[in-house]
């Protein structure tokens, strides 16, 4: 399992971690990697000029050896320089089923929606409103299947 989520923290400020485990077992802590991009990366207006955002940092951990068809719960951690740690909420998750079992596996699956503004600001002159309406239908769509 690949867990990614973006913070404000450099990897000189905080040193960013997973811990997780089977709900109501021991938990195990996995490093995570840290990298960013800058304006100067990006290959033309408007992202070079009006469209750069400052990402952040994108930290992304492996959870591995994972047993088949069990609950993990896990939580994103960063150990601050000065020794204190900074929590996210627990998040958790189904392992994937045995090798041969019979099972319905659902994967959403989506790519580059183009950006629109959910307070109608209109920030950008390429507004896209179809990236609202395709992040609406999918959540939409996921508490129906479930």
């Amino acid at each position: 399992m690949t867990v990614t989520w973006t913070s404000g923290y450099n990897i000189i400020e905080a040193v960013p971690f997973v811990e997780w485990g089977m709900e109501g077992e021991s938990q195990t802590r996995s490093p995570a990697g840290t990298l960013t991009f800058h304006q100067n990366d990006m290959c033309a207006p408007p992202a070079r000029t009006v469209g750069w955002r400052d990402p952040g940092f994108i930290h992304t951990g492996f959870l591995k050896d994972l047993w088949p068809n069990s609950v993990y719960t896990y939580k994103l951690g960063h150990k601050l320089v000065n020794g204190s740690y900074v929590w996210s909420k627990s998040y958790s998750f189904k392992s994937s089923p045995y090798p041969g079992q019979d099972s319905l596996q659902r994967v959403v699956v989506f790519g580059d929606m183009g950006k629109a503004e959910r307070d109608g600001s209109n920030e950008y002159k390429n507004y896209q409103p179809g990236s609202l309406n395709t992040t609406d239908q999918l959540i939409k769509d996921l508490k129906t299947s479930t």
